[in-house]
């Protein structure tokens, strides 16, 4: 009689005695001992091997994509991958998203570099090579052989060409990438669960670690994994520590002697419904990004009030990006620095001051300085201009994305605030000047249009930044023959942006008593979430007015692209007044 397999074996190694195909002795001492060993070794080295779920292609093609693409696009494509998983600026991707310790190196590697925490400043593979060469050796998880031999590899162009057209397969590659690394994540879980249990009976323990790992998966599933464990308990919140990044209450409170001063944005029919302006950035104690709308007819000057609260926030000190998918570069860069030369250089023309006086210079003397045959002194202004933004501490930040679509600011202005950590605004010229973006909407202008709204809002939460939105209004509510208020639904498309602003100002020309055009512009204070209140410079606090002030009347200077007149304050001053002598 043949004895099963394993009876055989255990005969043949002496641990069972056998005659005629029956087992009648048990070398019980053997047997306790080898059942010992096998349980430390289930331990130590479990014999069950883990159910994976092979995701190299999908990592690859991603890798691939963005190393084999110009530094620009590179940029792009990551920061879409950062979206794709809900990764908050602050934050690094997880590494769990990649299954092998060399992929993982690169794409850490990547990650710094568009964040800024590497010396170069593009992605490339001999920026990310040199970057990795330059950590300390500890810190090196692979080989610098190993990592060169791969991001070379990845680099390579016709790399992606094994994986099918480059262009397709970016479009589904983050999809897939995603359901396959939580699949394999899932069923890690599983395993890992099962040998933790083995290892230690701490249930409880185990739970725990089950519900990290399945939260970590639901959040790549859904892409908020920046969202993910941001829950804070309120006592923790007012005593104790909440988490990194984040300041306490009550060392908040006891470190504020006295109160920010919020930098105005030079419109003081702006600073009224923003709480005096912008706040400064302040280390471990976000600010909440706001939205703020400013809608106008072509012509009216929305481009030249979004120069002027961008050349006065920095001029206040603080890093500003603005945004144009109208104007190239050069143009955006001659109202800037006009406005600048007039507000940090001097109030007057330089052809009307001395030879070794400086005045401030014009858009149009910016733009063609051959025609003034006074290029040396445009050129010294502008010198001027540089050292005394430098002086003041504010920097400015210029992007002119040709043929750009919500999506490509969005990336932009994440790469601004990964390079730039204190970056507190950016003006956005303007909302119906984008392109359409990828998406289900796309076919219906005004759901593509709310779209767009919800995404730049996310974006200004997101990064921390108050965005100025400029915008265009439609016919209706701009006749400058009607008394009526224009209405927020008369933004051309939508009314989804003003919806989702803090502040919304609808700016038309002013009717002249003639019943002519005047150049005043009226500024109605359509939309303001909160309360309307101005910083008083004496006593070093917000100040909110009685009553609602529900209309400005503003000057520009079309020449500096700038305010020339506010009579926003000499009107709440009169009003006081009149409030003080009619009680």
């Amino acid at each position: 009689m043949t004895l099963p397999f394993y009876l055989q074996k255990a005969v043949d190694l002496g641990l069972l005695k056998e005659e005629d195909g029956m087992i009648y002795s048990v070398e019980e001492t053997a047997i306790a001992t080898v059942m010992q060993a096998a349980r430390l070794v289930e331990k130590l080295q479990p014999s069950t091997i883990a159910e994976r779920e092979d995701t190299i292609n999908q990592e690859a093609i991603v890798l691939t994509r963005v190393l084999s693409s110009a530094s620009g696009t590179a940029r792009e494509l990551w920061s879409q991958l950062r979206t794709a998983f809900g990764v908050g600026h602050g934050q690094e991707l997880p590494e769990n998203l990649w299954s092998s310790e060399v992929f993982r190196a690169i794409a850490r590697e990547v990650d710094m570099t568009f964040i800024g925490e590497r010396t170069g400043k593009t992605i490339s593979k001999d920026s990310i090579i040199t970057g990795y060469e330059s950590i300390l050796k500890p810190s090196n998880t692979v080989s610098f052989s190993d990592f060169c031999e791969t991001i070379s590899e990845l680099a390579d162009r016709d790399t992606i060409k094994s994986y099918g057209d480059a262009e397709s397969e970016w479009n589904t590659a983050l999809d897939i990438l995603k359901q396959k690394r939580v699949s394999s994540l899932f069923k890690e879980t599983i395993y890992l669960s099962n040998q933790f249990l083995k290892t230690d009976q701490n249930l409880s323990k185990a739970l725990e670690f089950m519900h990290e790992r399945t939260m970590e998966g639901i959040g790549m599933l859904s892409g908020s994994i920046g969202n993910e464990g941001q829950i804070v308990d309120l006592t923790q919140s007012i005593i104790g520590d909440p988490g990194a990044g984040r300041l306490n209450w009550a060392d908040y409170i006891i470190n504020a002697k006295t109160q920010d001063q919020p930098i105005s944005t030079g419109v003081p029919a702006f600073d009224l419904d923003i709480e005096g302006g912008v706040a400064p950035p302040r280390p471990h104690m976000p600010r909440a990004g706001r939205l703020m709308v400013v809608a106008a007819r072509t012509g009216v000057g929305k481009t030249a009030l979004g120069v002027h609260v961008a050349a006065s926030l920095a001029k206040g000190g603080l890093t500003v990006g603005f945004l144009s998918a109208e104007l190239e570069n050069r143009s955006i860069e001659a109202r800037l620095i006009a406005n600048l030369s007039k507000g940090l250089v001097g109030p007057w023309h330089w052809r009307k001051t001395t030879p070794d006086q400086l005045g401030y210079v014009t858009v149009g003397e910016l733009e063609l300085p051959g025609a003034t045959k006074a290029q040396e002194r445009i050129a010294q202004i502008v010198a001027e201009v540089s050292m005394r933004l430098q002086q003041a501490g504010g920097k400015m930040l210029i992007e002119a994305p040709w043929g750009a679509c919500v999506d490509t600011c969005i990336n932009t202005m994440r790469s601004m605030k990964a390079k730039n950590p204190e970056l507190r605004a950016v003006i956005l010229d303007h909302f119906h000047a984008l392109a359409r973006h990828k998406g289900g909407s796309a076919s219906n202008p005004s759901a593509m249009l709310e779209d767009r709204a919800y995404k730049l809002m996310t974006a200004a939460k997101e990064l921390d930044i108050d965005l100025f939105v400029l915008a265009q209004m439609n016919r209706i509510g701009m006749d400058p023959t009607s008394n009526a208020e224009p209405q927020l639904n008369e933004i051309r498309g939508t009314d989804a942006l003003a919806h989702v602003s803090h502040a919304t100002w609808l700016i038309r020309k002013q009717k002249s008593d003639a019943n002519e055009i005047s150049r005043n512009l009226e500024v109605w204070h359509s939309k303001v979430r909160g309360r309307q209140a101005l910083w008083k410079e004496g006593e070093g606090i917000l100040e909110s007015i009685k009553g609602f002030h529900e209309k400005s009347i503003i000057g520009i200077d079309y020449e500096t692209a700038s305010l020339e007149r506010d009579d926003t304050i000499d009107e709440i001053e009169n009003r006081k007044k009149t409030q003080g002598l009619n009680l």
